[in-house]
């Protein structure tokens, strides 16, 4: 029993040695353990600290990059908006003189045109009586008074007397009194400018147009559209549209067009031509010099 007492002991003695050893080795492994743990613990401090510290400062560098960018965007935009100011006003500039020019060129064009159109056959009828229409033949007494007063028929001066008498009967009525004819003759297109240049005065016109204004007492403002318009068809310049033209030897002329054919004229009387080329029917033309 002795020597299996002291076996055993021994026994147990080493065991407990084994067990010591070994809890102290899992002692010193906790130890170990927590020292990598503070160690790591630390290490992700440091990085958690230094991703903090970079998020902190990228911030601030953000921010400050952020702000100088906006102050070189805010000048780049002052200066595209001192460059649209001023491209701006040159273009505002440059509208209004386009304007400008295109008014004035629209004037001359008009005006241009407003002659082209003035005289014009298209503009001109054979004789109203083909006309059914009261408006129409009062719109072409309109335009063949226009055409006169504005010297773009030529007209002898004692026609335009006649003439005028009737604008004033178709206007006025009948005579009332000498001082009402010449107030009225001043504020209607009456009398030519050239028509006052070949006479002595301007009271000898009106004059002659009152001699002829009180022997139309009666007549209706119909009666005397027509008779104006029948003088008006008679004239050998009616319905004629003149084009300067040069022969082979450079000599100048007029060649009149109209409904009735076509004219050569001297180039200072448009009244008579010097050959005439009428259109006698579809089939051909009759020249006559």
């Amino acid at each position: 029993m002795g020597k299996e007492g002291r076996e055993g002991g021994r026994r147990w003695g080493r065991k407990e040695r084994k067990e010591g050893r070994r809890w102290g080795r899992r002692k010193e492994k906790r130890k170990e353990m927590g020292k990598e743990e503070r160690r790591w613990g630390g290490r992700k401090g440091r990085k958690e600290g230094d991703r903090e510290g970079n998020k902190e400062g990228d911030g601030e560098g953000r921010k400050e990059m952020r702000r100088k960018e906006g102050r070189k965007e805010g000048r780049r935009w002052e200066g595209r908006k001192e460059m649209g100011r001023k491209e701006g006003k040159g273009r505002r500039k440059g509208r209004e003189e386009g304007s400008k020019q295109r008014k004035k060129e629209g004037r001359k064009e008009g005006r241009r045109w407003g002659g082209r159109k003035e005289g014009d056959g298209r503009f001109y009828i054979e004789s109203i009586s083909y006309l059914k229409d009261n408006a129409t033949i009062e719109l072409f007494f309109l335009n063949a008074k226009s055409c006169i007063y504005k010297e773009l028929i030529e007209v002898d001066s004692e026609v335009v007397f006649e003439l005028a008498a009737y604008i004033l009967q178709e206007a006025k009525g009948d005579f009332s009194s000498n001082e009402t004819v010449r107030t009225d003759l001043k504020k209607l297109p009456a009398l030519p400018t050239q028509a006052l240049k070949e006479h002595p005065s301007l009271a000898y016109c009106e004059d002659r147009v009152i001699e002829h204004y009180k022997k139309l007492n009666g007549q209706t403002r119909g009666q005397a559209i027509v008779n104006y318009m029948s003088i008006v068809e008679s004239l050998p310049t009616y319905g004629v549209h003149y084009y300067a033209v040069k022969d082979k030897q450079g000599i100048p002329w007029w060649l009149g067009l109209s409904y009735k054919g076509i004219f050569q004229y001297d180039y200072h009387d448009k009244v008579k031509p010097r050959k005439k080329f009428t259109l006698e029917s579809a089939g051909g033309t009759t020249v006559e010099t």
